[in-house]
């Protein structure tokens, strides 16, 4: 599946009008091709981050965003155990 047909994906299947905005911003504006290496050296900056509780979900979510990011990295890149690893 390429970044494209990912985020019309994302479009088709959530209604709110942020999503939808974001997800047509991205498609125009992102091209992940290639920068694997620099999104891996990105989210390990966030692992030593602690949750910080109720309340600040705004931050949170976006880790966690990375987080499935990385993992599917790792994925696509056939290093199972190292994304097994970051879902524990």
């Amino acid at each position: 599946m390429t970044n494209q047909e990912l985020f019309e994906s994302i479009q088709m299947g959530h209604k709110e009008k942020k999503v939808l905005s974001l997800s047509k911003k991205l498609v125009k504006k992102c091209s992940f091709n290639g920068c694997e290496d620099e999104a891996l050296k990105l989210c390990e900056i966030t692992h030593e981050v602690e949750f910080p509780g109720k309340g600040v979900w705004n931050v949170w979510d976006r880790i966690l965003l990375m987080w499935g990011l990385e993992v599917q990295i790792y994925k696509n890149r056939n290093m199972t155990e190292k994304a097994d690893e970051l879902i524990r």
